[in-house]
């Protein structure tokens, strides 16, 4: 069980395939095991790919000294588990919460970045962020659609309701099993959360100097889709994509197409 210790935890990380690193940043609750392993597979084919559990998630630690979680410190955390394994300067991947963790760090160690992904994330917390139209359809169909009700709210913000739809019991339930896994304490929960709605970026974005794509899918109900035009209308020379139909979690709605693209942008194609 691959850990190495930062400051007053220890961060559980793992690592796939040769090559230039690409460290992948989970977002909130999310730990190694929320990454399909067929978008991992695209990647380690040309990459060595660096995954991890951020503070508090999976099974890298919960400090107990009280102290708040910020997305400066998530930042300072991914810098110091770089150094610990002698990655100076790797593409960075950030999901949703790890998507505000990879601007922060871009933004305060722009030399330690090479090519930089945001998906499906913001760069300030905002209802406009946080709600869409699309939103706005997932409480009644939650409600009304027996089906729905089965599954969490949760769930239904982070898939798209098409894509839900057509699972299969047994492919849900993998995809299930892989979210429930590692569950994370409801302190620790929180902690990110707070630490998320402290987190702004809006006004350093012109700062934020690595070659950058904007991710995310033109459903998503989770963060309002206008977040990433935002973020690439800000960011110097920022490149955005729209994933047609699909939502919050688009990266197992679609693990091979969306490892091509993230593939064909680090590899500069």
């Amino acid at each position: 069980m691959p850990k190495i210790k930062i400051r007053d935890i220890s961060l559980y990380y793992e690592m796939f395939g040769a090559g230039p690193p690409v460290v992948l940043i989970m977002g909130w609750s999310g730990n190694v095991r929320w990454w399909p392993q067929e978008f991992i597979q695209v990647l380690a084919r040309h990459f060595q790919v660096i995954i991890f559990d951020n503070r508090g998630s999976g099974r890298s630690c919960h400090a107990s000294n009280g102290r708040p979680y910020t997305i400066p410190l998530l930042a300072e955390d991914t810098i110091n588990l770089m150094d610990g394994l002698d990655i100076r300067q790797p593409h960075i991947l950030g999901l949703s919460m790890g998507g505000m963790i990879a601007q922060e760090l871009s933004l305060r160690f722009p030399h330690r970045i090479d090519r930089l992904i945001l998906a499906c994330t913001f760069s300030q917390p905002s209802i406009n962020n946080f709600v869409s139209s699309n939103t706005l359809k997932i409480i009644p169909r939650y409600l009304l659609d027996p089906r729905a009700r089965r599954r969490t709210v949760m769930t239904n913000l982070v898939f798209e309701h098409r894509f839900l739809q057509s699972l299969s019991p047994e492919r849900f339930a993998r995809i299930q099993e892989a979210i429930d896994s590692q569950g994370m304490s409801h302190g620790a929960k929180m902690k990110q959360i707070r630490a998320i709605l402290r987190f702004s970026s809006d006004r350093r974005l012109e700062e934020l100097q690595a070659p950058t794509l904007v991710l995310a899918g033109d459903r998503d109900s989770l963060i309002n889709p206008n977040a990433s035009k935002n973020l690439a209308q800000k960011i110097p020379n920022a490149s955005l994509k729209l994933l047609a139909g699909r939502g919050h979690g688009f990266i197992f709605e679609e693990p091979n197409e969306s490892g091509i693209i993230a593939r064909d942008f680090f590899l500069g194609v």
